[in-house]
């Protein structure tokens, strides 16, 4: 085999490359807005994406955010949109802004692109303004998002039928795993303690309708139990089968509230025992 056939197997497992030479090209071959970004900082765009802005020259774009072009719902204070999207396999329904101050419906899907920098990242934003079902994707996937963003350093995986399809780093730290493959593809009621499998097979749509968190028992992979809070919300595309869970960590705050509780006991007692002296002292003193 020769050293160029090798470099081109290596291509071919590796998937699409990019180079500063090419990625120009790329970008103009897609039809859909698409852009080079620097975290969340925009260095290219291609002419689709300034006509959805309806912006006349690209210099106009690049070094600004991506997040300004976005409808306000969908950024925090920090402009932090890309990187929660990373993590997401389906495309993402969003409002952009465009020089018109008009909105425009597209779904967003984020990729990295390291061979352009650490933190270079592909994004694409097809339009799908005219869709019938846009509007109530859209409300739904801001509520989406903002619990994305609010619940960062929270578990978060989905599931279909049953069976997990995605989660998060944090969630993967939280079960002691060493990778999500050794969580993915596990059913989901494996992964909390076995007094609650009946709630995750017979009873998961209250859970969704209850809309609250919900106390129970996380099992890590080491044997051991957490005490957690889950939240159950059926995906943005409204498919019965298919679910979000958001997993809070609650095992500090359990010990407070018990080391809280222990304390007052101890002081209920002590009051309780000063009570018996004191008595015990009287009736001495009369004698």
């Amino acid at each position: 085999m020769t050293e160029q056939s090798t470099e081109e197997d290596d291509k071919r497992r590796g998937g699409q490359r990019f180079s500063p030479e090419t990625i120009g090209e790329f970008l103009e071959f897609s039809p859909d807005l698409a852009c080079l970004c620097n975290g969340d900082t925009i260095s290219l765009i291609n002419s689709t994406g300034l006509r959805l802005l309806r912006i006349d020259d690209g210099e106009k774009v690049e070094g600004r955010k991506f997040s300004e072009f976005l409808k306000p719902e969908y950024s925090d204070d920090q402009g932090n949109f890309v990187h929660p999207l990373l993590d997401e396999h389906e495309p993402f329904p969003v409002k952009l802004i465009d020089a018109d101050s008009s909105e425009v419906g597209v779904e967003i899907t984020v990729r990295w692109a390291r061979e352009l920098g650490d933190d270079a990242i592909i994004l694409r934003a097809h339009d799908i303004s005219d869709l019938v079902h846009l509007s109530g994707d859209l409300m739904r996937s801001e509520s989406r998002f903002r619990r994305l963003l609010d619940n960062a350093i929270d578990m978060i995986c989905t599931c279909d039928k049953g069976t997990i399809t995605f989660i998060n780093k944090s969630g993967v730290d939280l079960l002691g795993a060493k990778n999500a493959a050794q969580i993915i593809g596990r059913g989901l009621k494996t992964i909390f303690h076995p007094d609650y499998y009946q709630i995750f097979t017979d009873s998961i749509d209250d859970l969704v309708r209850e809309n609250t968190m919900f106390p129970v028992k996380l099992a890590c992979l080491g044997g051991t139990y957490l005490d957690v809070q889950i939240m159950v919300s059926q995906s943005v595309e409204q498919a019965p089968s298919k679910y979000m869970v958001e997993v809070r960590d609650i095992t500090e705050h359990r010990s407070a509230v018990m080391a809280l509780h222990q304390s007052k006991m101890e002081l209920e007692e002590r009051v309780k025992e000063g009570g018996k002296n004191g008595i015990a002292l009287a009736g001495a003193i009369e004698a």
